[in-house]
């Protein structure tokens, strides 16, 4: 291995485990992470709308059917369900339900009867928001472990932390309601913080497994990071594979027959491969994704730019080990996969929503920016940085704080429909 240059950051040595003083900051970034989420007013309910709904049902009739609210349904608030065997079920993955299960048990305790009233007038705030922050809040804390693991140096780790959280889709998106993005990233930051173990000890592949696997069933386009982590796996040898193979098999097991006990099938439709396919807007989603004014990761998190420097110092320096390059095929491939979905804009919603699961995996080449910013003390490559994270910032704020950003969707026309306004620089939805 060639010997770093200056500016990189070596892989931390082994250790016994993580410092005191480490866990306590990572309470404090959560706690404060919280607040800010919480008190972001924007929530933009689509896709999202029936999870405590769902959650509800389960806690209170033990099932997962919205026939209770059926008068919701036919006054046309219907969408996102799905109806089959005389029964009417929210149509996304049933996980990211199961992940509000504990807070809507613990409301119902507290005031089950004002929660009922809340759902029959067709209200699942602040319940919702509440969840939703709280999710975003514990994957910010653990992401600080996870970046205090890249870096010797704690601000450094601060600082890419602080980008995850506030200068990514994280704020705008995954934190304002139940997508399923929130469970997401949870399950993919607990992910990357049992491989930097498995790298570091060479144990927890039967977790790293059962986590990653968890991750597909709240989001399907997890499979991604599932076969990607499986290869790493099997990079280390036989046992880690089966060991790993069998933590996946397990949570396969356990949702073939959840499924099967509440749906009467053993898999949801949601899950089928017909969802995403080669078509015309294929090439234009690749594109899009990336720079449209109005759904382009490279304009709504300009910091992405510098992360992916980030990969180039740490391969020059060589010190690109077989995790890192796992991490980048992760996102890379994910890009790809979002891009044969037909309507890749993601319908109503705040810039790239489609690569929000992919945060952990850009940030995560930061820190060697960051540390040869501090190290060659480069006016140019820090004023870069800089202006980088900053408009990253600033955008994400918008999306979480401005409510004329959310009206961008429907107005003047619905750009479902009027697809050619993804492309128009005179009207991009950061800048509503």
């Amino acid at each position: 291995m060639d010997a770093p240059e200056a500016g990189s950051v070596p892989t931390p040595e082994p250790s016994s485990g993580v410092p005191r003083r480490t866990v306590a900051l990572a309470l404090l970034v959560t706690v404060a992470a919280f607040a800010v989420f919480y008190a972001s007013p924007v929530r933009l309910e689509t896709d999202s709308f029936w999870v405590v709904f769902t959650a509800r049902s389960l806690v209170a009739h033990g099932d997962v059917n919205l026939d209770e609210y059926h008068e919701i349904v036919e006054r046309g608030t219907g969408f996102q369900v799905e109806r089959f065997e005389g029964h009417v079920y929210y149509e996304a993955p049933l996980a990211t339900s199961l992940a509000a299960v504990p807070f809507v048990a613990i409301a119902s305790i507290v005031d089950g009867s004002g929660l009922d009233q809340r759902l029959a007038d067709a209200h699942a705030q602040p319940l919702d928001g509440v969840i939703a922050a709280l999710l975003a809040a514990i994957t910010t804390g653990l992401g600080f472990l996870v970046f205090s693991q890249l870096t010797s140096r704690r601000w450094i780790a601060l600082v890419s932390t602080a980008t995850f959280a506030l200068g990514t889709q994280v704020w705008s998106t995954a934190s304002r309601t139940l997508w399923m993005h929130g469970p997401s990233l949870l399950c993919l930051m607990v992910a990357l913080l049992l491989a930097l173990r498995v790298r570091r000890t060479g144990t927890g592949q039967v977790t790293l497994g059962v986590v990653l696997g968890l991750a597909y069933f709240v989001r399907p386009t997890n499979v991604v990071p599932l076969v990607v982590f499986a290869i790493w796996v099997a990079l280390r040898g036989r046992r880690p594979l089966l060991r790993f193979s069998c933590g996946a098999a397990g949570v396969l097991a356990t949702f073939l027959l959840v499924d099967l006990a509440f749906y009467g099938q053993a898999v949801q439709p949601y899950f089928h491969a017909s969802r995403v396919a080669l078509s015309a807007t294929t090439v234009e989603a690749l594109l899009g994704n990336l720079v449209s004014p109005s759904r382009g990761l490279f304009t709504f998190v300009p910091v992405s730019v510098v992360c992916i420097y980030g990969f180039v110092l740490k391969r020059r320096a060589g010190d690109l080990g077989s995790l890192d390059v796992a991490v980048a095929a992760s996102a890379i491939a994910y890009w790809l996969l979002v891009s044969t979905f037909p309507s890749w804009w993601a319908g109503w919603a705040y810039g790239p929503r489609f690569l929000t699961d992919i945060a952990p995996f850009v940030v995560w080449f930061l820190p060697p920016v960051v540390a040869r910013v501090a190290v060659t003390r480069r006016a140019l490559l820090g004023g870069i940085v800089a202006c980088t994270l900053v408009a990253s910032i600033a955008i994400q704020a918008r999306g979480a704080l401005a409510p004329s950003t959310e009206e961008w969707n429907w107005q003047p026309t619905d750009v479902s429909v009027d697809r050619a306004r993804l492309w128009d620089w005179s009207d991009p939805q950061f800048l509503r």
